[in-house]
């Protein structure tokens, strides 16, 4: 689940990721932290780019080849403040045209196999029947392409502050798209597939439509919908909280349901950023969020307030 955990969280993933702090810029002598599921060599590394925040902000992204599953690319975002870690960003990319998708979704991740059923069938098209808000007519390349699962997104709490997680996860998300438009027109100029036949091309050389799914030798990081389960902002001393109280008394019974009433406010309160970009559940008291390309924005906190 997406959660903003506490200073010690953040200071054990960095530490277990990379003992020496990243830097703001790349170079090719830094050992750039690892997301779950990448290869553990600089082979296993696709690109990585920083992209400008706000302010001292900025967000280095890495893109990953996930060490057994060829279909799915692995990104992790550091979030810097100048050239300090503060936070970073989980998730991966699988690309539907390769092969079964839920039983890859079971294998690589619990919540990635929840999402997965919940959003797509077997063959990785979506299950429009069951989502709210997307139809065959209207979604169908939502349907194909990329699906993306955002596994975490973690910010120390001295920086939760002025939308860096929305920003963050609007930038990623366009630089995506973005960067998955100029690979596949530079493949497309350079492929001899994209030059038009020649009248003297045997008749041999025609292929019929494929009934299999293709060989690819390069997998796509854009995306057509992207999905995640909100989470809480609870801090480790919310989390003692709720483990040290004592339902036995009266005065226990009254902690504990003011512990889950200050936790439903929070998960409402990051429920309510993410429905800023664009989210939305997939039907009515579903854990999944969705968004697709063309909806993607930021909205005024204002705009999603009424939101239940």
């Amino acid at each position: 689940s997406t959660k903003a955990v506490s200073s010690k969280d953040l200071k054990d993933h960095r530490e277990e990721m990379d003992s020496s702090p990243p830097t703001g810029t790349l170079s090719a002598a830094a050992t750039p932290p690892r997301s779950e599921g990448s290869d553990s060599d600089d082979d296993g590394i696709i690109c990585e780019e920083t992209l400008a925040g706000t302010g001292p902000y900025s967000f280095r992204i890495t893109l990953g080849k996930h060490y057994e599953y060829e279909s799915v690319v692995t990104i992790l975002v550091t979030i810097l403040h100048g050239d300090q870690p503060v936070g970073y960003l989980n998730g991966r990319v699988t690309d539907r045209s390769f092969r079964e998708f839920h039983q890859l979704a079971d294998g690589e991740a619990a919540e990635l196999g929840e999402v997965g059923a919940t959003f797509c069938n077997d063959d990785g098209t979506l299950r429009y029947r069951d989502l709210d808000g997307l139809t065959a007519r209207e979604d169908s390349g939502a349907s194909r392409g990329g699906f993306l699962h955002i596994e975490q997104i973690a910010i120390d709490e001295a920086h939760r502050r002025g939308d860096l997680r929305v920003r963050c996860i609007k930038a990623l998300l366009e630089w995506l798209n973005i960067r998955d438009a100029h690979e596949r027109q530079e493949r497309a100029q350079a492929s001899p597939a994209s030059q038009p036949p020649t009248d003297t091309a045997p008749e041999a050389t025609v292929r019929p439509a494929a009934t299999r799914k293709p060989e690819r030798e390069y997998v796509h990081a854009g995306w057509t919908i992207a999905v995640l389960q909100p989470g809480a902002e609870n801090a480790e001393e919310e989390h003692a909280r709720a483990e040290g109280h004592e339902e036995e008394t009266e005065e226990g019974r009254a902690l504990f349901q003011l512990f889950l009433a200050e936790r439903a406010a929070a998960q409402r309160k990051v429920a309510l950023q993410w429905a800023r970009l664009g989210f939305r559940q997939a039907r009515f008291a579903s854990p999944s969020w969705y968004v697709t390309p063309d909806r993607l924005e930021l909205v005024p906190i204002e705009e999603v307030a009424g939101l239940h």
